[in-house]
């Protein structure tokens, strides 16, 4: 009989904010160091992963920085495993700078403490980017470990990039938590180990096992090798082995060959689910998440780095703190929206703080650049990409032509009427398009239909998208109005509103047509009520090749993914699939940017700012999420997904009821998204030049400093030098990112003098492009929850009466069920307190509300902690018994 090795990783995956903030769950990390401080001292050969990220770390340091040796001592002995992240963000829904700086962060912080690795940890994300082999390598990453979006039930594969890049994976198919807490039910301890290592040995390839001794928020870990191996009933042959992911990646490296060859992006939920109504969930969140980096990344750091190289202050400090928060923002429960309302409440609220921030210092960065210039007006490019655009200035009209990042001055523009006529048809031709606008606010351009604004049922939950039939289609209340209007621009405007049973869906939408190829498209909307979809239709009228943006990648989709597993499983299957999974059909995808179709004869693409969910059908058309209102974190039984993604809360912010910009522009023409003309499309819509009014004495009139066809992510001062993130659209280097020179720069000090009378007046300024929430709990929620509170703490009590005279496995079954129904108990309480401390605040959003503890939260949220522990142990266990 051949000799079975298990090899068991001992960890914590550690959701900071999900259904408590970070301001209760760090007080709960000096426990989990002290714990392993003991454990090493009792056993020095113990090695435990602290879930990948760093910013744990960094969380415990901020209350207790008396822990900073204890870290060190740790992590340099190699017991304590940390990084190479900053933190777990959502790979899908997080801006492609943002996830390069989240490796920076982690592994500095991580050598800072001794650290090294060459390991990524993803177990838990929802879904994976075409491009993270190329960012992990970049990092010296070599091997990393995933679970969600695997189409194959691969133990071990090889991952393919974009750029032809590679990485060793190894697939988590049983899950992250197979053998957790098995010293909690030591009469079946054995068995268990054995029964969970016999259900995965048909699909390793090696005599090898892994098994995962870890939780969500596990702050009291075990040491199950040391525990199994003084109890010496380990079954005959096995041999059990502590490894960690590196040591066992190491190990398996060198024992299989011929490995699987997987390419592209990983996000299919046939064994795993990757929640794809998280794309859509609190689209407020979004769009001032992508608002946010887009100010950090694309304006202010592209202009302070100009600044520095004028003599101008580069403050790195301030801009590594702003991206942090962007970072901790973006943790794959945060930015995903499947959190407590106070969770993304503080999201919130911390996005507001630093936009207002980052404004201010762009204000002080332009003084520093535009000094030297001689008084006029002048347009500031952040890009270094070329491109065209018509601005509206108040009642003006501006061509703004940029080559390059620079300053270059604009004449005066053409005067904008206001005519406020109303038609009940509109058309529009230039050099790239034939358009017609229709009185019930249908654009059609060269055949391309767009505009139609569905409202539908929606029967899903925070994670997972069930929308069902049409309610209606949003109609103009009244007929177009031209509201602007010159030689090359026109602007018209409609109103709509659909009533529904418990509320209504209202919106604004606005079109500019000028001698540019996008028209632009603005929908204002707001809405109150609940379990409704807010759609915008896209019909190309062709079935055709579907494109969409992603993090350094423009990749390409069918319409739809049906490879998914049935409900029911057959029984080696059902064994090892403990998580939920997706059903049916999955045709909503995540987008950056942009989403259109593409054929031979035509592209239709919609360029967009943080909007980044789509779905897709089979006769080619798109529907774009603008809104999408639930109010639980999780529902059971749904259609298209099988098992519970969360806690039970009831979330009321998740109605999204507030009013909300979506920008749009629509292209219908000849170019493809993989060829570089592409770029200057894409940059003409998301880019805006910095219209600024400067008085001063100096004598320039131009300032340039370099250009390139390829999109660019972050531009920095390093010496005398700009440098650079370029990733390559097309060509011969297509996918490759790199950082590149772009000039030197040695007479910096030449105009770094102030002009003490100089003044800067900013035409257009960035703004914040959502209100503030106007919803709050519903009292007869709030009412309901506490019936069913009342009702599970009858079955807890039985469940205890019972369990009293139960023993043997009939004992451990009872457990289970007493540990399911007070665990949903204590959810419900802390749902009704949560939502009960929202309705004293009216909407308020201050300091003391989001970061101080309050009493009842900190222990019912301790208490749940604890149920949930329990209860994800003794589903393992009944699955034994």
């Amino acid at each position: 009989m051949t000799n079975t090795t298990v090899h068991i990783i001992n960890h914590t995956h550690w959701d900071r904010e999900w259904f408590l903030t970070s301001t209760y769950t760090t007080e709960w990390i000096p426990g989990l160091i002290d714990r392993l401080e003991e454990m090493v001292s009792e056993n020095p050969g113990f090695h435990f992963l602290l879930d990948g990220q760093t910013l744990i770390i960094e969380d415990l340091l901020g209350i207790r920085p008396e822990y900073e040796e204890k870290i060190r001592k740790l992590v340099s002995s190699g017991n304590l495993l940390i990084g190479p992240y900053y933190c777990q963000p959502d790979w899908q829904l997080t801006g492609g700078e943002s996830l390069m700086r989240n490796l920076e962060y982690g592994l500095e912080i991580m050598h800072s403490m001794g650290g090294k690795t060459n390991v990524g940890w993803m177990v838990d994300t929802f879904g994976h980017l075409s491009q993270s082999p190329q960012i992990h390598q970049k990092f010296g990453l070599d091997t990393v470990y995933v679970w969600r979006g695997m189409p194959k039930l691969e133990p071990y594969f090889e991952w393919h990039g974009t750029s032809g890049h590679t990485l060793f994976g190894i697939d988590l198919f049983g899950g992250y938590r197979n053998l957790y807490g098995v010293t909690h039910a030591p009469t079946i301890a054995e068995i268990r180990l054995q029964k969970e290592t016999e259900r995965l040995m048909p699909y390793y390839p090696t005599p090898d096992v892994p098994l995962f001794d870890g939780y969500d928020l596990e702050d009291d870990p075990e040491d199950p090798v040391r525990w199994l191996t003084e109890r010496g009933n380990i079954p005959a042959g096995f041999t059990i082995k502590e490894s960690t992911p590196i040591s066992f990646a190491n190990e398996m490296r060198g024992k299989v060959d011929q490995l699987p060859k997987i390419c592209g992006e990983l996000n299919s939920g046939k064994f795993g689910a990757t929640f794809p109504g998280t794309f859509s969930s609190r689209s407020y969140l979004k769009v001032l998440g992508h608002e946010c980096e887009h100010l950090l990344y694309q304006v202010v750091e592209p202009l302070s780095a100009m600044s520095a190289m004028r003599g101008g202050n580069w403050p790195a400090e301030k801009f590594k703190a702003w991206s942090k928060i962007i970072l901790q923002n973006a943790v794959h429960d945060a930015v995903c929206g499947v959190s407590i309302d106070q969770v993304h409440e503080k999201m919130e609220f911390s996005y507001r703080q630093i936009h207002a921030e980052m404004t201010a210092e762009f204000d002080n960065q332009l003084l520093t650049l535009l000094n030297g210039l001689t008084s006029g007006r002048y347009a500031v490019s952040t890009t270094p990409v070329p491109y065209e655009k018509w601005v509206r200035l108040d009642n003006e009209l501006l061509h703004v032509q940029s080559d390059m990042l620079g300053v270059k001055p604009f004449g005066p523009g053409q005067a904008i009427t206001a005519p406020n006529l109303e038609t009940d048809r509109f058309g529009w031709e230039n050099d790239h398009y034939s358009a017609k606008l229709s009185g019930d606010g249908i654009l059609t351009v060269d055949g391309v239909r767009f505009g139609e604004i569905i409202i539908s049922n929606e029967g899903g939950d925070t994670y997972s998208d069930e929308t069902g039939d049409p309610v209606g289609v949003l109609r103009p209340s009244g007929r177009l109005r031209l509201t602007a209007q010159t030689d090359d621009f026109a602007e018209l405007t409609l109103d709509g509103r659909i009533e529904l049973n418990d509320g209504y869906v209202a919106a604004e939408v606005r079109f500019t047509f000028d001698p540019s190829p996008l028209v632009g498209v603005e929908v204002k909307l707001d809405s109150r009520g609940t379990n409704f979809h807010v759609e915008m239709k896209l019909e190309p009228g062709v079935k055709a090749a579907i494109w969409a943006g992603m993090p350094f990648d423009r990749v390409q989709r069918p319409f739809a993914d049906t490879d998914l597993l049935p409900r029911k499983l057959d029984e080696g299957l059902s064994k090892i699939m403990m998580g939920q999974r997706e059903l049916n059909i999955m045709n909503t995808f995540p987008m950056h940017g942009f989403v259109g179709t593409v054929s031979d004869k035509k592209s239709a693409v919609l360029f967009s700012r943080g909007i980044r969910s789509y779905r897709s059908f089979e006769d080619g058309s798109l529907n774009i999420s603008l809104r999408r209102s639930v109010e639980w974190v999780t529902e059971g039984n749904l259609n298209n997904r099988i098992g519970d993604a969360g806690p039970f809360f009831y979330v009321p912010d998740a109605r999204c009821e507030r009013e909300i910009s979506h920008k749009m522009g629509l292209y219908v023409g000849q170019i493809k998204p993989n060829e570089d003309a592409f770029n200057n499309l894409e940059t003409s819509f998301h880019h805006s030049p910095i219209l600024v009014d400067w008085n001063g004495s100096g004598t320039q009139t131009s300032k340039s400093f370099f250009k390139t066809d390829q999109p660019v992510s972050a531009i920095w001062p390093q010496a005398d030098q700009l440098i650079a993130r370029v990733w390559h659209s097309s060509g011969v280097n297509a996918g490759l990112i790199e950082e590149v020179s772009m000039g030197t720069f040695s007479e910096k000090s030449a105009e770094s003098e102030a002009d003490p009378f100089a003044t800067c007046l900013i035409l257009n300024r960035p703004l914040v492009p959502i209100g503030d929430n106007q919803g709050l709990p519903d009292q007869n929620v709030l009412g309901q929850l506490k019936k069913q509170v009342d009702a599970l703490a009858t079955k807890v009590a039985d469940a205890k009466r019972r369990l009293e005279e139960a023993s043997g496995d009939e004992k451990l079954k009872v457990e289970h069920e007493l540990y399911v129904y007070d665990r949903e108990r204590h959810e419900f309480l802390l749902s009704i307190c949560l939502n009960e401390l929202k309705l004293e605040q009216n909407g308020r959003l201050d300091a003391d509300y989001l970061y101080k503890p309050h009493p009842q939260i900190t222990d019912l949220g301790y208490r749940l902690n604890k149920l949930r522990i329990k209860r994800r142990i003794f589903d393992y266990v009944v699955t034994v018994v």
